[in-house]
């Protein structure tokens, strides 16, 4: 594994490589921190050159920590990544903010993308009850600002669906947390992403939710991207976070849409989450 920093539009922008092959450019969620995928990197660099990286203002990255999320710049960084390893395009995952980051790149950098997944991006805008949620994130965010991360956390996890253990290991502890829902979370809220765009845009995805997940708006999600744009919408394995809880279950499935993708072999969803069908 090599570790690097670019400067990109006033940030540094730390980033981990390993493995060699396609290059699949891994975007984190909540925390912002490419340590959440190392288990999954574990599993993938055989068969793909890995690179995660620690989003602007998060982990070892730098960045203005006084400003809300922007993912028009967040997808700038993404590509600049890309282009920093000297590829030109790159298979792209996201998981919850990450999916909604990498939504933003197919909108608006799609030329960037030789196949993209995103799993349960928290782009709720798209769904058909989003003011119930815009209206629950409000609450989230008052409580935070009102009683602290602790209780708005608590208010958050009771909207999550499967969880084994409540939100998973934290990135770098409550002050990510504290990140995340000061700076990060009502952003996602008001993001919609442009799907007509992507469509137009003819993006190789795949829109993924996990089993344990069942109906939980932010798996609910992949549903209508799925419906939207007509690309399959896979299940996987485990929960919201099951990159972090159990990360070679997950990378297996993983990797077998990815192979699809690699191959434009892509399939309706058989409901089979482990992926082992799949050769390559």
């Amino acid at each position: 594994m090599t570790t690097a920093t670019i400067h990109h539009d006033g940030a540094d922008l730390v980033y981990d490589v390993e493995g060699s092959g396609p290059l699949l450019l891994m975007i984190a969620g909540r925390g912002g921190t490419g340590g959440r995928y190392t288990g999954i990197s574990a599993q993938l660099q055989q068969h793909f050159r890995v690179v995660r990286y620690d989003r602007r203002a998060c982990g070892r990255s730098t960045g203005d920590r006084s400003r809300p999320l922007d993912i028009t710049q967040q997808a700038r960084d993404a590509v600049a990544i890309i282009t920093a390893l000297g590829e030109t395009t790159a298979y792209v995952f996201g998981n919850s903010a990450g999916a909604s980051i990498a939504l933003r790149i197919a909108e608006y950098y799609p030329e960037v993308v030789r196949g993209m997944i995103v799993h349960e991006p928290m782009s709720f805008s798209i769904l058909p009850d989003r003011e119930h949620w815009v209206n629950f994130t409000r609450r989230v965010d008052r409580t935070f600002r009102t009683e602290g991360a602790g209780p708005a956390l608590a208010l958050l996890g009771s909207s999550m669906v499967g969880m084994g253990q409540p939100g998973g290991p934290p990135a770098r502890g409550q002050e990510d947390m504290g990140f995340f829902l000061g700076q990060e979370i009502m952003s996602l809220c008001y993001y919609q992403p442009d799907l007509e765009r992507i469509s137009r845009n003819g993006v190789n995805m795949i829109a993924s939710k996990g089993e344990l997940s069942q109906d939980a708006y932010y798996a609910r999600t992949a549903d209508v991207i799925g419906q939207s744009l007509g690309c399959p919408v896979r299940t996987m394995p485990g929960n919201h976070i099951a990159h972090v809880l159990d990360p070679a279950g997950f990378a297996s499935a993983l990797r077998a849409s990815l192979i699809d993708l690699t191959t434009n072999a892509i399939q309706p969803d058989t409901g089979n989450t482990g992926g082992t069908d799949v050769q390559g």
